[in-house]
């Protein structure tokens, strides 16, 4: 049976003088601008945000398809479910509809392949998804090969629990440690990719890629956000609408805020605008799948899926109907602790990377590493001198639109930090860099447009830096103690 899928959509870019024309790739959009224009609408989004908006890119003459555009319409099943149901259900029942659609949609993808990867990490979702293809090749229902394939520093909970859940589901382990030349490799390929994203969500994506041998990918990025009903860490009955782009830690030049507030409301509230709001329901998962999934969870792995095809469970009309029509209350940890419960009790006894405890309420019990690789130390230490130079030695210091000096403290900012892993900050930092390699590589130029005025040293910025600072220090001395 078909099972029509409404979420794992890579999207493609469009130029503005030809707007029939569809590119697969970012450097086949550039080939057909010749003069590309920086679009200050876009750096302020991704600054504030970590990703773009609406249909934003990098560049003024190039689009990219927005995500309520597609013929399967997602959008619209959100739609539907905006008078959500106040009535809590059993976690079990949950469970068995939710284990019986993941199968079907596995399944499908699965049926006719002879061998695919399933990235596995110490998480719920890949954990899941392995626990129940597993059993589709128990019951002869699939013949598929299966190799899992984890990223990160040995001493990382995700290395460490993924190879004790592929030992007991039987499957192959592949292990890619990864160090600072690959995150220095990625500062390249962010570039090359039209900025999507911050080099340190890449991880390992270059090793995948470049797998020979394989028929598809199988990963559960949409396991957080519809199978338990989490985005970036907040359950949906805590979500808010995005209701202004705030400039954080003082980057840009306020009166450029000023000149494009128009344009970023209108990309900011673009769902809003287009559809019926009504507000409450899905509104607001409305707003984080067309912006954050889409435009930054899923470009990352637009990149492998050049090269082999990925499949995102958790994306199928039923799965997603399914979960969209319950509660909040009712979207919680539970229905995964009885899917594995059901499938494989022993997969229970193996810490949630998360908390480094049994789930899903267990209390840590180790002292493995929380991140998948220290990207603060390194930025910090290893490649400090390259993303300074490639900083530095770039036009992107001098464009109006950022506060003088404040990408130079946001620098220094960096060889203070010393935290092993990444923060937001370090990921500005990171595509700053591939920023400079972009414009270094390529003949785009800065939009002045309206941003005529002289600017000031940022003591905005150096304020902001101090305060983000301070609360960091004492965030992570506070977790010391716990």
């Amino acid at each position: 049976m078909f099972t029509e899928n409404l979420l794992n959509n890579f999207g493609v870019y469009k130029t503005i003088d030809q707007p029939s024309k569809a590119y697969k790739r970012f450097s086949e959009v550039l080939r057909d601008i010749p003069d590309p224009v920086i679009d200050n609408v876009g750096l302020v989004e991704f600054i504030a945000r970590g990703y773009f908006f609406s249909d934003r890119t990098l560049l003024k003459d190039a689009t990219k398809t927005r995500w309520d555009h597609f013929h399967s319409k997602p959008h619209e099943v959100f739609l539907q479910a905006r008078s959500r149901p106040s009535d809590f259900v059993d976690p079990k029942q949950i469970a068995m509809q939710l284990k019986e659609s993941l199968c079907a949609e596995l399944l499908e993808f699965c049926n006719k392949k002879k061998r695919i990867i399933l990235p596995l990490s110490g998480g719920m979702d890949s954990r899941v998804v392995a626990a129940v293809i597993r059993s589709l090749i128990d019951t002869k229902d699939l013949g598929v090969e299966v190799v899992a394939f984890t990223w990160g520093t040995s001493c990382s909970r995700d290395v460490r629990y993924a190879s004790e859940i592929a030992r007991l589901l039987k499957f192959e382990w592949m292990h890619v440690e990864l160090s600072p030349e690959d995150l220095y490799k990625n500062i390249a390929i962010s570039a090359a990719n039209g900025l999507e994203y911050s080099p340190l969500h890449l991880h390992g994506a270059h090793y995948l890629r470049s797998l020979k041998g394989y028929d598809g990918i199988v990963v559960s990025s949409y396991g957080d956000s519809i199978g338990r009903g989490r985005y970036s860490g907040r359950h949906i009955s805590s979500l808010r609408m995005f209701s202004e782009i705030i400039d954080r830690y003082g980057l840009i030049e306020p009166r450029g805020i000023v000149a494009i507030r128009a344009e970023l409301n209108k990309d900011l509230y673009v769902f809003r605008n287009s559809q019926d709001f009504r507000g409450g329901g899905c509104d607001e998962e409305i707003n984080y799948q067309g912006h954050y999934m889409y435009r930054l969870i899923n470009s990352v792995w637009a990149y492998v899926n050049e090269e082999l095809e990925v499949f995102q469970a958790f994306t199928s009309k039923a799965v997603v109907e399914y979960m969209l029509n319950l509660s909040p209350a009712s979207r919680s940890d539970w229905p995964y602790f009885h899917i594995l419960d059901s499938l494989n009790k022993e997969l229970l006894s193996v810490p949630w990377s998360a908390t480094g405890g049994l789930y899903p309420n267990g209390r840590s019990r180790d002292k493995y590493k929380n991140f998948v690789a220290p990207y603060g130390s390194w930025t910090r230490s290893e490649l400090y001198g390259e993303i300074v130079k490639l900083i530095n030695t770039s036009s992107l210091i001098e464009h109006p639109l950022f506060s003088r000096g404040a990408i130079a403290s946001l620098l220094a900012y960096l060889k203070r930090h010393e935290i092993e892993e990444a923060n937001y900050k370090t990921e500005l930092a990171l595509w700053f860099a591939s920023f400079a390699v972009f414009l270094g590589n390529n003949k785009a130029v800065f939009n002045t447009d309206n941003l005529d005025f002289n600017r000031n040293r940022s003591l905005r910025h150096k304020f902001r830096v101090s305060t983000y600072e301070f609360a960091l220090r004492s965030k992570t001395k506070l977790n010391s103690l716990l």
